[in-house]
């Protein structure tokens, strides 16, 4: 015979029945209670004080400790390259300055109006200056002995209007004479010494725009 044939079948099935309803009864009873139990800490201010929760500050590695927080780092601008300095320009070389170029001889007869004659002592020799109307062309200039003297001929018809000659006691030349010819002026300068032999030096003739410069070594 099983048991759910047995009498007391009927006596099991209501224990086990009451024993459900039991721990029903419990478990509902349990949740109220825990309930309960969380209406009773919500009213408690000390509960809600105990059961706040401070924030945990996140404390920075120690690598970054004592630093300043970086600043977005600013673009230095680049320096322009220096250029180099321009070369200097080329230094010209120096020119010899020519003289004042002469004016070429014109046509027709010239006049020599006058002259200046400086004699030095006899290491320095002397020096003329004749001035005349027009430019004075290239002259001749050429030694003659037995009297020794120098002459200075100025191509061209010429008409003197300054002394013929000219004399002094000083110098090496003694004397001075002019001359006019048809086709040039004769300048004579006669050496105090008759018997002097040809100087190494001829006189030095320098034109100007009218006028020459007879310079003559002792």
């Amino acid at each position: 015979m099983s048991v759910l044939h047995s009498p007391r079948a009927p006596w099991i099935l209501l224990l086990l029945f009451g024993a459900a309803v039991l721990v029903l009864v419990l478990l509902a009873a349990g949740r109220d209670v825990g309930l309960l139990r969380d209406a009773d800490t919500l009213s408690d201010p000390s509960a809600l004080t105990r059961e706040v929760r401070m924030p945990i500050p996140q404390v920075p590695p120690s690598s970054a400790r004592g630093q300043a927080p970086a600043s977005p780092a600013k673009e230095r601008p680049i320096p322009d390259r220096p250029q180099d300095p321009p070369a200097p320009p080329p230094v010209a070389a120096p020119r010899d300055v020519p003289p004042p170029a002469v004016p070429e001889p014109t046509a027709g007869p010239g006049r020599l109006l006058a002259y200046t004659i400086t004699h030095h002592d006899e290491d320095t020799g002397l020096t003329a200056r004749f001035r005349t109307d027009i430019p004075v062309a290239d002259p001749r200039v050429f030694f003659l002995a037995d009297p020794a003297l120098w002459v200075v001929d100025l191509p061209g018809r010429w008409t003197n209007l300054a002394p013929r000659v000219h004399t002094s006691d000083q110098g090496v030349v003694g004397r001075m004479v002019i001359g006019e010819h048809p086709d040039h002026l004769r300048i004579v300068f006669h050496y105090r010494d008759r018997d002097r032999p040809r100087p190494a030096a001829a006189p030095v003739v320098t034109r100007q725009s009218q006028g020459i410069t007879v310079s003559i070594a002792p």
